[in-house]
């Protein structure tokens, strides 16, 4: 039998996630859901979809859905995680689920009460370097791991090329909750290690200047794990290139990986050298 699968919000990221869809064959878009209707007239007549202005028009149109994308912006998702789970109806939930702590515990309470299947789009995890890294690193005594992550975002943001939500903290979260989200999903699941305390400190920035902003353009972690592992995080959103790299050290190894340049793993285990390229889209 068919997987009928609703779409709601249809800017960029959640266009891959329906393509994607495409390529399943017992997957298929049956409903489309955003606030701009040339969208929904476009992505509707490409899927074959039934078209709907927004979220709440969808469910109340009751469509025969097995499975939604919810991809609204950050700020509106409890609402309707909360009307989707209370249907029943499986749920993907492009990150952030939650801009703070409550909405987070809301919407996984929403999750509990209807047992529905639900998973949030943090792909890094599925990256065949990820898997190998937690596969080299298993039961070996972990000392520290280290993330640095620089975007242009806010450089994208200023020339149009990215939402200028990404300019306001209300909106996105700001880098640490918009984004930040990949990095430290992927270092738990790498080395299964929860976090048990945490230290920040953002800067503002002034490399990109504009009276709207008042998202941080750096924020730097320092965490405790519950091993005993410590482990920072720089997070970046005004540097002009693109730098993803994510270091664990042992005491018997020292991996790197470098997310930016082609899915490399270096380092060393037990002394021998480690050197891999891994191709994937995650």
């Amino acid at each position: 039998m068919p997987l009928n699968v609703g779409v709601v919000g249809l800017g960029s990221p959640v266009r891959r996630h329906a393509q994607t869809l495409q390529a399943i064959p017992e997957a298929r878009v049956v409903a489309v859901a955003d606030l701009d209707a040339t969208r929904v007239a476009v992505h509707g007549g490409q899927y074959g979809a039934r078209g709907y202005g927004d979220w709440s028009a969808m469910l109340a149109g009751k469509p025969a859905l097995d499975a939604v994308i919810l991809a609204t912006p950050a700020h509106v998702r409890l609402a309707p995680i909360e009307a989707i789970s209370a249907r029943k109806i499986a749920l993907f939930c492009v990150k952030p689920p939650a801009l703070d702590l409550a909405a987070a515990r809301a919407a996984a309470r929403a999750f509990a009460r209807s047992g529905i299947i639900n998973s949030v789009g943090v792909q890094f995890r599925w990256s065949p370097t990820a898997g190998r890294l937690r596969d080299l690193i298993a039961a070996r005594p972990r000392l520290f791991a280290r993330l640095v992550v620089a975007w242009p975002v806010f450089e994208w943001a200023k020339n149009g090329r990215a939402s200028p939500m990404l300019w306001r903290e209300a909106d996105c979260g700001g880098p640490l909750v918009e984004q930040g989200i990949h990095y430290q999903d992927v270092l738990r699941y790498v080395t299964g290690d929860e976090p048990l305390a945490v230290q920040a400190m953002t800067e503002l920035g002034r490399t990109i200047s504009d009276a709207a902003r008042d998202c941080e353009d750096t924020t730097a972690l320092l965490v405790r794990h519950a091993s005993g592992m410590l482990s920072t995080h720089i997070h970046n959103w005004s540097h002009r290139g693109r730098v993803m790299e994510l270091q664990v050290v042992g005491e018997d190894f020292e991996l790197t990986w470098r997310m930016a340049q082609g899915e490399v793993l270096t380092g060393t285990v037990e002394g021998a050298a480690v050197e891999e390229r891994h191709a994937a889209d995650p």
